[in-house]
């Protein structure tokens, strides 16, 4: 997993990391508004071959585990892996009604065939608070 968050060109498969895909160059990137966001949504698209995999081991292993998402075309992308191995799992993003949080957090808890808890990093941090 080290080399999959430390390793961006081995992960985006690219040798030159000056030009952002748009054609925007490293140096203009930290000027325009939104592209830190967009970086950030291109590294996790990025590792998203490699955490599959790394889900798939884990699910092989009849893990139990939290998967911490920070942008949900990341997860939709995970989900559809997990999916395709047949793993129940609890999903919770911006879009799953808050009154239902905490019914999703017991059937985790309480269901061992429910091995993943799936969710975006900062609805986690907000229904912490809350719950």
């Amino acid at each position: 997993m080290k080399d999959i968050c430390t390793d961006p060109e081995g992960a985006l498969g690219n040798d030159n990391l000056d030009t952002l895909p748009d054609g925007i160059s490293m140096k203009a990137a930290g000027k325009k508004p939104g592209t830190v966001t967009k970086l950030f949504e291109l590294a996790g698209r990025a590792k998203v071959k490699f955490v599959c995999n790394y889900i798939e081991e884990l699910v092989n292993n009849d893990t139990k585990f939290l998967l911490f998402c920070h942008h949900r075309a990341v997860m939709d992308a995970l989900q559809n892996k997990l999916q395709s191995l047949n793993v129940e799992h609890v999903r919770i993003d911006g879009s799953s009604p808050k009154e239902s949080r905490g019914d999703l957090v017991r059937t985790f808890q309480e269901k061992p065939s429910n091995r993943i808890f799936f969710i975006i990093r900062f609805v986690f941090s907000i229904f912490l608070v809350h719950f």
